[in-house]
């Protein structure tokens, strides 16, 4: 299966998590709903990102979008947001197709048709500016999501 993801990882909480765990399984259930919580908000707006950049056409990218916790441990929580379609990464990052046969043949919004050897698709960031434009406020996201579930 092809794609493309961004692997999350929150370091530092060493101590947020052993007072957690000491507190009681609530309090460290609650952090990993609130974790969890995060995740779906990044995949939510990663959709957004998606129809934004009128990559929806179909809707099958925006709907590859999954999210899930692939690490909590005594020191950090990590997770994983990934689009989950073949050509997520062209659009993410951009780059050169070319035709495993003769020719690539398609057609343009327009219905005209072209038949080419190769096309460059331009980069359509969708996925890393959505993380990068939470990083600062991570923690204090989490935390928010960690209110609603005490």
């Amino acid at each position: 299966m092809g794609g493309t993801g961004i692997f999350v990882e929150v370091k530092g909480q060493r101590e947020v998590i052993a007072g957690l765990r000491l507190a009681g399984a609530k309090y460290m259930a609650a952090y990993v709903a609130a974790f969890k919580a995060f995740l779906l908000e990044v995949e939510e707006r990663v959709r957004r990102r998606i129809v934004e950049n009128g990559l929806h056409k179909e809707g099958e990218l925006r709907d590859s979008v999954r999210s899930r916790i692939l690490r909590l441990d005594t020191t950090e929580i990590a997770g994983e947001v990934r689009v989950e379609i073949v050509y997520a990464a062209i659009h993410e990052f951009g780059g050169v197709i070319t035709a495993k046969r003769e020719y690539l043949v398609f057609q343009l919004d327009d219905g005209t048709w072209v038949k080419t050897r190769s096309v460059a698709i331009p980069a359509q960031p969708y996925l890393g500016p959505v993380v990068e434009s939470l990083i600062p406020d991570v923690n204090k996201i989490i935390v928010g999501h960690m209110e609603r579930f005490l």
